[in-house]
């Protein structure tokens, strides 16, 4: 019975210590830092509000995450540390990392989170301005000696909301299955995932092929492929895309050009002449 005892008294002995290990007694006291889109730097980051005494918030995560670790090192010990972003745009210009030694510990865990009641939004674009007009409703606006001279760009955002890039066919969000496409008009039978015949309406004299992409659904949708072109026939109206597709082409498949000039043709379509960096652009008509 004595021996039960004893290694009943080992086990529980055991067990308190690594709860002990796993829950310290004590945790340091928690740190709270401020990022707002009116803070500095070069202050501590410890205040809501800038003060006289340089202790307002921080202007970026990326001098909150910094601190934070400089929080840990100082310490010696796990710390809780709370980052509160107050509302507002906040402009990354480049990708906001952490790694493991940025996510603390179960009794001392590092939270990022918004201001109470309060919207931050990170944006990791760049904002267009100066738009000119450039014919019609199409305005147009010089990117030369901007931070997106020579960026390949494939998103635009206006108000908030996506734009299309300019296509055949136009996107038709009423009749998104069929009238949304153009429709594959014959294939080769010996080269099945290469190329593809189109239909009379669809190329109209395009310039800077060499840029466009072809979206496609090969065989009865099977797939999904965004292609860059290879090359126009206009002889025998065929578009080569660079590369396979993921499934045999089908007469009848589902398809669509985007990034041409001469695509950009209704409201909230863009273009991007890549050789200029000119960004062409048709407001939506709410402007």
């Amino acid at each position: 019975v004595r021996v039960i005892e004893y290694l009943t008294l080992c086990a529980c002995l055991a067990l308190a210590v690594a709860a002990i290990m796993a829950h310290p007694a004590h945790a340091a006291d928690p740190v709270t830092l401020y990022v707002a889109t009116n803070g500095d730097d070069a202050w501590s980051g410890t205040q809501l509000e800038p003060g006289d005494d340089g202790a307002g918030p921080f202007a970026t995560l990326d001098r909150a995450r910094m601190e934070v670790r400089s929080v840990q090192e100082k310490s010696g010990e796990p710390t809780p540390v709370t980052v509160l972003v107050r509302g507002g745009t906040y402009q990354l210009p480049e990708t906001f990392t952490l790694g493991a030694g940025d996510s603390g510990t179960e009794d001392a865990p590092i939270v990022y989170q918004a201001y109470p009641e309060e919207e931050p939004l990170l944006v990791g674009a760049r904002r267009i301005t100066g738009d000119l007009a450039y014919k019609g409703e199409i305005m147009w606006c010089d990117l030369t000696g901007t931070e997106l001279e020579g960026i390949v760009f494939r998103q635009l955002f206006f108000k908030g909301e996506r734009m299309v890039m300019a296509r055949y066919p136009n996107k038709d969000p009423e009749d998104p299955h069929f009238g949304t496409w153009a429709h594959i008009r014959d294939v080769d039978g010996q080269n099945v995932r290469t190329h593809f015949t189109y239909t009379d309406d669809v190329e109209k004299n395009w310039t800077n092929v060499q840029y466009a992409q072809v979206g496609i659904h090969p065989a009865y949708d099977w797939a999904w492929n965004i292609l860059g072109v290879e090359s126009v026939d206009r002889e025998l109206k065929v578009i080569h895309p660079k590369g396979r597709v993921s499934y045999d082409l089908r007469v009848g498949d589902r398809y669509y050009v985007q990034n041409l000039l001469e695509e950009l043709d209704s409201p909230g379509e863009w273009y991007l002449d890549r050789d200029t960096s000119t960004l062409y652009f048709w407001p939506p008509p709410d402007l």
